[in-house]
């Protein structure tokens, strides 16, 4: 009977220390990587915080730029059932100021061929209005869970909006209030977004496409990513915001 225990016990004494070493990894790698975002930021004269809540890592960096104040995150959420979720997001405006008023919001995607979009036309028929539907939340989803602390983000029905203007390839335009969405939309932002965001953005497994938000003076803009981003990926985002942030409507 001794030998099955003693196996039992190897065993476990085995998974024990696969745990632990994935955990000193895990730990060493994290390090690394707060030591780079640290000398990125201190090198660009940027502030920067790391904190942990729960399963979740917030990299935290704010600055200024010609647009003003802005902040940008880099988030890792760990679940139990599921890889990490990993979310780099950038905003003008300080991480301590409150989202904007409710108002128009204007939601740009650099779509690919996975994107759903909400139809021209309204649904005609039960199938099509429960494929509406689904679009709807789908959206309203992604929209909650890119945004959610930056922007207003309650009850919203998005509707394609069409440009006055030469369409913007790989980007398509979405709103609750297209009227006022089509004023927002001005050439000058539309000029920033191709020089922001050449290509339609970001295609990586660092940075998937982005999806910008505006309401009000607030421009928001957020990527899933595949792995975790690093110091350049920030760099490459912040800029991106600038660029497209500095235009005034």
């Amino acid at each position: 009977m001794q030998l099955p225990v003693l196996a039992i016990v190897g065993a476990i004494a085995a998974i024990v220390c696969v745990v632990v070493c994935l955990q000193v990894l895990e730990a060493r790698r994290t390090a690394t990587r707060r030591d780079a975002f640290s000398r990125e930021a201190a090198q660009r004269g940027w502030r920067y915080a790391c904190t942990t809540e729960g399963g979740t890592r917030t990299d935290r960096f704010e600055g200024t730029s010609l647009a003003g104040s802005w902040t940008a995150e880099v988030i890792e959420r760990r679940g139990r059932k599921r890889p990490g979720v990993r979310l780099m997001r950038w905003w003008n405006g300080r991480a301590d100021a409150p989202p904007p008023a409710a108002g128009p919001f204007v939601l740009v995607l650099a779509v690919d061929a996975d994107q759903r979009l909400p139809e021209e036309e309204p649904a005609d028929g039960a199938l099509a209005r429960f494929a509406a539907r689904a679009v709807q939340m789908a959206l309203g989803y992604g929209v909650g869970f890119r945004f959610g602390t930056v922007l207003p983000v309650d009850r919203l029905v998005f509707q394609r909006v069409g440009l006055a203007g030469p369409a913007v390839e790989d980007f398509a335009f979405l709103s609750d209030q297209p009227d006022a969405a089509r004023r927002r939309l001005s050439p000058a932002f539309l000029d920033a977004l191709r020089r922001a965001f050449p290509q339609g953005g970001w295609d990586s497994r660092r940075a998937r496409r982005p999806w910008l938000g505006l309401v009000g003076d607030r421009v928001a803009i957020a990527c899933m990513s595949e792995t975790v981003p690093d110091a350049a990926d920030v760099a490459r985002l912040v800029d991106a915001g600038a660029i497209v942030a500095g235009v005034r409507s």
